[in-house]
């Protein structure tokens, strides 16, 4: 039982989040590979779901001020979240061949930070009928209407 628990730790510190029932479909943006059209779709969808927070940082969930990357519209915005993407997708699908992978991005309201957008990637496994692991790549927030990213891939 204690090997269960520090399993779970470990997920939930590194916000690594397994669900048997995961299903994309309930997401509006969900994509597998990013081309121009779905970042303008990325853009839009923060454009019109992003509603202003009060502070920048959330120590609670791990958004430290000082590790987020400023940027003034959302012009320069998508730009920095192309990058990460990007850099997540060269990973993500070299390994999904390998080890029999499928993944899909996708883009939703933080469930637990108010006015705040998660980029995450769930992986689920093609050679078994259930089992998902999901991860978030960037978290958006905008104060004074300037955006706020955090990228997590390390």
């Amino acid at each position: 039982m204690k090997l269960i628990r520090k399993i779970k730790s470990y997920f939930i510190k590194h916000e690594l989040h397994a669900w048997r029932d995961f299903c994309a479909d309930k997401f509006d943006l969900k994509f597998r590979k990013l081309d121009e059209e779905v970042l303008l779709e990325i853009g839009h969808y923060i454009k019109s779901n992003l509603r202003e927070s009060k502070q920048v940082g959330n120590k609670r969930h791990r958004l430290k001020e000082e590790a987020a990357i400023a940027c003034p519209s959302l012009d320069q915005l998508l730009p920095v979240i192309r990058n990460i993407i990007n850099t997540d997708y060269r990973e993500t699908s070299a390994e999904s061949v390998l080890y029999n992978w499928d993944f899909q991005y996708f883009l939703q309201e933080h469930k637990q930070c108010e006015n705040t957008i998660c980029i995450s990637n769930a992986l689920r496994a093609n050679n078994t009928p259930s089992g998902n692991c999901i991860y978030p790549l960037a978290t958006i927030r905008k104060v004074n209407n300037v955006y706020y990213c955090w990228n997590h891939l390390g």
